[in-house]
């Protein structure tokens, strides 16, 4: 199979499994807020990124092997692929290991940090209903993700995570129906997680015959995972220390936090779903870089980042203008806490529009193995995050935490478009701008109208039914823009 097809194949299956695990995951939330409150519904968020957070321990030596691991498998070098493997399968147990004995620890020290009124042990349960089944995942799936990842065979894992996720989270909403215990739907969710983490092994032991993890270990082939760990902590931070911090206001913490993660779910089915297109190409990126065809990366990169923006003024476009009645819609007769929050929806659009801008960019820097100039710029993004989340909570409290967060993706954007640019393909600022522009009004268009309140949805029905309507017309101003600007 070639490099375009494979391409293609790792996009459509990551829109699939970004689709699957959105619309089960929105429908596990709205259940459980249902069924249980929002209390439990915010707990149910915390936990899952404070597991992302430990998870951080992984150190960025995922992408550290599949990044070495290109040329051996080009090269069919099946010693050195064996012996880089077996490095990254005795790192990963370890690691492994120490986030099982953080994660019980943190697990039993938590619930005394944040405003809750869900039981104690509840709170542990829960928590380690997800850190179990994420520790099998890296000690033992993980290397197998690492060859499925260099061969270019990402679709695999996405069809594999879609089927399990959408049988498992279709269980469990039954059982809330039938009426059953939050710890019991949160044991049959961790069940077919540890189904798919197998199963993913399973597929690697029958595929890839050669691959043997008895090697002598090669760790020093594996070089730049340091640097990879800063990336890989100032995302953590992106995703997963917002909603902590926001349970530890005074009050209603886990209630506010219940908030955050329903629109931090709705913005994160646009953000997978422009990440699925953007990251599509990236292991191709890596393999012709390895190959020495920078000439022909950087043409596709050219064509690849104008596709990310149109792909952005039409989903994200969207996203602004529909946002509020969907929200409304969603959280119709829930009261125990008010769901609609225009301030916080304005902060996370921006901000998903900045993380989206520079995608790209962050893809070749690491693509190309420019882990420390990664790390540089994640540094610097790190320290604005850190700080501006410490200050933000103790002054202005959710928003001031949301804020944060928006100013370190600026700070991001400007730096990843930069470097890449200027170091890797002496890019002119003029080739951004002229792509950028069109989306940025579009979208500024869209959230104008949709947060001024004259879009209603009554039924799920009749947002659907608004939903192709301003696709459609999104679709044909946009490529019409484009089209005019080329």
């Amino acid at each position: 199979m070639n490099r375009s097809k494979k391409s293609m194949l790792n996009a459509i299956f990551a829109l699939l499994q970004m689709t699957v695990t959105s619309i089960f995951g929105l429908i596990l939330s709205r259940s459980i807020m249902s069924h249980y409150g929002s209390d439990y519904n915010g707990i149910n968020s915390i936990v899952t990124q404070v597991v992302n957070a430990i998870m951080v321990l992984e150190g960025g030596f995922t992408l550290a092997s599949n990044v070495v691991l290109f040329k051996p498998f080009m090269e069919k070098n099946i010693k050195k692929i064996n012996g880089i493997l077996s490095a990254t399968e005795k790192r990963f147990v370890s690691v492994s290991a120490i986030a099982i004995l953080i994660g019980v620890a943190v697990a039993f020290i938590f619930p005394f940090c944040i405003s809750t009124k869900v039981p104690y042990l509840t709170c542990v349960c829960m928590m380690l209903s997800v850190l179990l089944p994420s520790c099998f995942n890296l000690g033992y799936s993980m290397k197998y993700r690492v060859v499925l990842l260099t061969d270019q065979k990402e679709y695999v894992i996405s069809l594999t995570t879609a089927v399990f996720y959408a049988v498992g989270n279709s269980i469990a909403v039954i059982l809330m129906q039938m009426g059953y215990g939050i710890l019991l739907i949160r044991l049959v969710i961790m069940f077919f997680l540890f189904l798919n983490y197998f199963y993913i092994g399973f597929y690697c032991r029958k595929k890839y015959s050669f691959v043997q993890f008895n090697e002598k270990p090669l760790f020093k082939e594996i070089s730049g995972s340091k640097n990879v760990m800063v990336l890989k902590a100032t995302s953590m931070l992106y995703s997963s220390i917002p909603i902590v911090l926001i349970s530890t206001l005074p009050g209603e913490g886990t209630m506010l936090a219940s908030v955050y993660a329903v629109y931090r779910n709705v913005i994160a089915i646009v953000q997978n779903t422009l990440t699925s297109i953007t990251n599509a190409p990236r292991l191709a990126f890596g393999s012709l870089l390895a190959e020495g065809k920078h000439k022909e990366a950087e043409e596709m990169f050219n064509f690849y980042e104008k596709i990310a923006f149109i792909g952005m003024s039409i989903i994200l476009g969207t996203t602004c203008l529909l946002i509020m009645p969907f929200v409304d819609l969603y959280t119709r007769g829930i009261n125990d806490v008010n769901y609609h929050n225009t301030i916080l929806a304005g902060i996370m659009l921006v901000t998903v529009f900045f993380e989206i801008c520079h995608i790209p960019s962050g893809q070749m820097i690491q693509m190309s193995g420019s882990f420390q100039a990664s790390k540089n710029i994640q540094s610097i993004a790190f320290i604005v995050l850190t700080v501006g989340m410490a200050v933000g909570r103790v002054t202005s409290g959710l928003y001031g935490i949301v804020t944060a967060v928006l100013l370190a993706a600026i700070v991001l954007c400007f730096l990843e478009i930069g470097y890449t640019g200027i170091k890797i393909f002496k890019r002119s600022w003029m080739n951004l701008a002229i792509n950028m522009l069109p989306c940025l009004i579009i979208c500024m268009a869209a959230g104008w109208i949709g947060f001024s309140g004259v879009v209603v949805c009554n039924s799920y029905i009749m947002f659907v039914a608004e939903g192709l309507i301003v696709v459609a017309v999104l679709s044909v101003i946009t490529v019409g823009m484009y089209y005019i600007i080329d």
